[in-house]
């Protein structure tokens, strides 16, 4: 049965929507705003910031028993683009687009409403169905949680969780992953640290063969 969540109460306690909207377009209301700091938010675009964390994908790969030569493009595709996340959050909502190497262009990876189970197809048919449910309880915080069915009642579950810190370079947005293979009892879990990314994503495509965006 569908776990069924609050809607706009995604956010806790029926969040003020007229407020929500506003630390969502990055603007603070009050009396005081001259005197106080904006929000912190999730939404806008993201970089992967390489030098922090453990940024690349081979360990859930791994745990994911995805084929070794497709692990080894992964991490080549990992190493020489960047990895850019744009996050369109809002009280009901949340997307999250990702940019893609092959077409150069952002695709997008998570469209669902908070606090709704949403299924879908998995890819090359089955009776089995992914499912994707996501939370939040304010503008800084996201938890999405994905079940791939594998085999009979197995299933790879994915944990990504999002929220943000004030650093004094700025804000950062700390992504802590964790895949867990139910069949084969592997678990594997990084951090993740991402940056304002100021500009359009213009990197160019590579000439190989497609990744699947994993990440």
């Amino acid at each position: 049965s569908a776990r069924v969540g609050g809607g706009a109460d995604a956010f806790g306690g029926g969040a003020d929507l007229g407020a929500a909207a506003a630390a969502a377009s990055g603007f603070y209301f009050g009396a005081h705003q001259h005197h106080m700091p904006p929000p912190l938010s999730l939404n806008g675009t993201w970089i992967l910031d390489k030098s922090r964390g453990q940024p690349m994908m081979r360990g859930h790969l791994e745990a994911m028993g995805v084929d070794k030569s497709l692990v080894d493009e992964q991490d080549k595709i990992d190493q020489t683009y960047d990895v850019v996340h744009e996050i369109h959050l809002t009280p009901t909502t949340l997307t999250v687009m990702k940019y893609n190497p092959r077409s150069g262009k952002m695709e997008m990876a998570t469209d669902v409403m908070l606090g709704m189970v949403k299924a879908e197809a998995m890819r090359g048919g089955g009776e089995h169905s992914k499912t994707t449910l996501a939370r939040s309880h304010d503008m800084s915080h996201i938890r999405v949680e994905v079940r791939l069915p594998t085999s009979g009642t197995s299933a790879i579950n994915l944990l990504d969780m999002r929220s943000m810190e004030q650093s004094e370079y700025g804000p950062v947005m700390v992504q802590t992953l964790s895949t867990h293979d139910e069949q084969s009892g592997k678990h594997y879990t990084t951090t993740r640290y991402f940056l304002p990314y100021q500009a359009a994503a213009k990197v160019p495509a590579p000439q190989m063969g497609a990744p699947m965006m994993y990440y």
